[in-house]
């Protein structure tokens, strides 16, 4: 199993709608939609100042995948 930082939209009851960024899990390296992410957004950390910067980097990376939506409890691509 891998895994990696995504952008993930969420719909809310009151019709708000925000995007944060999740860890989603991939069975296999060449998979392009996860099978599962967490269920609340991931905050960056690092134990060093370098470290945090690496974080910040792939957060960075994952605005630039296609994001992601979680309906019916399946992980899909959002599109508009």
């Amino acid at each position: 199993m891998t895994w990696n930082e995504r952008v993930v939209r969420t719909e809310h009851p009151d019709q708000e709608i925000t995007y944060g960024v999740h860890e989603a899990f991939y069975h296999k390296p060449s998979d392009t939609i996860p099978h599962s992410i967490t269920t609340t957004p991931v905050s960056p950390y690092g134990g060093t100042l370098e470290e945090l910067a690496k974080v910040i980097e792939r957060y960075k990376q994952a605005c630039s995948q296609p994001v992601l939506i979680l309906r019916n409890d399946k992980v899909e691509e959002y599109t508009d």
